[in-house]
């Protein structure tokens, strides 16, 4: 199935729009993609940009940003059609392959095809499609023959025979060289030896011979893995510069971005708005949400909390919305009677809030981490950041509740067989009822900070336990931690 305006769908413009997609290569701007809009009054895949524009004067360009950004849009696409069959891979920038060999035929190979049809359509893209023996095949047809048809089985070779040679995409100079030799159409080269186009041609020339001959020329790659992002775009007719009129806009494109994610039985956690401002550069904001989510209301929602304070630097032109994170839907369902799912904000939902407000930095789950040093043996996580199961820690010196980021200076005083008597932290001494330990501790001689400490756990007369130590290098106490 071929998608001969995808790359120019995802930046949301429609096949009726005069625009292209251009590229730098060369100090020159190359036209890569057109809409049949602007096609149709002649502009060309090949063309600089001026070239275009001296045929088509309201010709709008765009250029490609990021490659990277289509071939994942692109997979994230593929990941629709699973629906239809377990095997789904792209082929080039604007293709999918959909493996059926094996799948079950509701209405058979024509009915697979409409379904295919009809799917792209509600995802809002033109779609040609054709059932044939051999992917490449069938994307040469739908590129520059009759679509929207089943090829009957062996029937591909003569299916392709009337087409142009770059039907079976030739590089140029193979191109030049099969023209000079008057084979103009796929059925002339399928008609030559084999033998003979693989020592006049080489390689790529025997590939199109095979593919001409309606065989698969190589064995198809192995389905690469599905996207991970799902976006939506929109450029404004006109700059805005109020939060309430870039919510206006928001609206449909938190539909979109729903239709698709539900499309794809995906739902979102974490959203990315860029919005694209005129003669300023872009600016981003990132909004999250407690657990994954999909509808277009909590999506608007989220992002209009997200807005209240914004003040735009300059009026924005376009708009991208990116699902960041996103997860398998597995829907949510409040209880009839639990009261807790009643009123009230779900922590996840008041976390990523705060998160959103405060920072990252901020609103965190600490985690342990294998470190010597007790004030390096944990590490902020990301609250939604889930750790995996692990199997519980063999049993050792217990550890404070408390833990104070600085180490705190401490007056010790101790019989001459070395027990600790009392203690002063911050003003008066305390007497020590009983003290467990030493415990060494010592580590990091290969960094800037090395430690070497003997940990004491003291139990105070005034009820307090402290975990002291001493530093065996300077011979001074130290309070680390408390147990609450």
């Amino acid at each position: 199935m071929r998608l001969p305006c995808f790359r120019l769908e995802r930046h949301g413009w429609s096949p009726e729009d005069l625009v292209m997609l251009l590229e730098e290569r060369q100090n020159k701007t190359i036209v890569v993609a057109v809409t049949p809009q602007a096609q149709a009054q002649g502009a060309r895949v090949g063309m600089t940009a001026s070239e275009a524009r001296a045929l088509v004067p309201e010709l709008r360009g765009e250029l490609v940003n990021d490659p990277a950004d289509e071939a994942a849009d692109l997979l994230s696409l593929a990941q629709a059609f699973t629906r239809l069959s377990p095997a789904v891979r792209p082929i080039g920038q604007d293709a999918l392959a959909v493996e059926l060999t094996g799948v079950p035929l509701k209405g058979g190979e024509s009915g697979v095809l409409r379904e295919a049809l009809r799917l792209a359509r509600s995802l809002g893209h033109v779609a040609v499609a054709v059932v044939s023996d051999e992917p490449l095949g069938g994307l040469a047809l739908c590129s520059f023959g009759e679509a929207d048809r089943v090829v009957p089985v062996g029937g591909l070779a003569e299916a392709l025979a009337p087409l142009p040679i770059d039907a079976l995409a030739p590089s140029p100079r193979l191109r030049e060289r099969l023209t000079l030799l008057g084979l103009r159409r796929v059925g002339g080269l399928a008609a030559l030896d084999a033998a003979s186009v693989a020592g006049r041609f080489g390689e790529e020339g025997l590939r199109m011979h095979t593919l001409a001959q309606g065989r698969a020329p190589v064995d198809p790659p192995a389905p690469p893995p599905l996207a991970e992002r799902v976006s939506a775009r929109v450029s404004l007719p006109s700059p805005v510069e109020s939060v309430e009129a870039l919510l206006f806009a928001l609206k449909p494109l938190c539909v979109r971005l729903g239709a698709r994610l539900a499309a794809l039985d995906l739902a979102t956690a974490r959203l990315q708005l860029h919005l694209e401002l005129e003669d300023h550069p872009p600016l981003s904001l990132v909004a999250r949400f407690g657990q994954p989510r999909r509808d277009p209301d909590d999506l608007l929602a989220l992002l209009r909390r997200r807005l209240e304070t914004l003040r735009l630097d300059a009026p924005a032109t376009a708009i991208h919305l990116d699902a960041l994170e996103v997860n398998k839907h597995t829907g949510q369902q409040r209880g009839l009677l639990d009261p807790h799912t009643v009123g009230g904000e779900p922590l996840g939902d008041l976390l990523a809030r705060l998160t959103d407000a405060l920072g990252e930095h901020a609103v965190f789950r600490p985690a342990l981490q294998a470190d010597h040093a007790p004030e390096r043996a944990w590490c902020a996580r990301p609250f939604h950041d889930r750790p995996r199961p692990e199997p519980p820690p063999p049993p050792g010196p217990s550890r404070p509740t408390l833990l104070w980021r600085e180490p705190r200076p401490l007056v010790v005083r101790r019989n001459p067989e070395g027990r600790i008597l009392s203690v002063q932290l911050e003003s008066n001494a305390v007497v020590v009822n009983a003290a467990i330990g030493p415990e060494r501790l010592c580590g990091g001689w290969w960094s800037p900070e090395p430690f070497d400490r003997d940990y004491h756990r003291v139990e105070l007369a005034d009820g307090r336990a402290l975990w002291i130590f001493e530093d065996r290098v300077t011979g001074e106490f130290f309070a680390h931690g408390a147990w609450d």
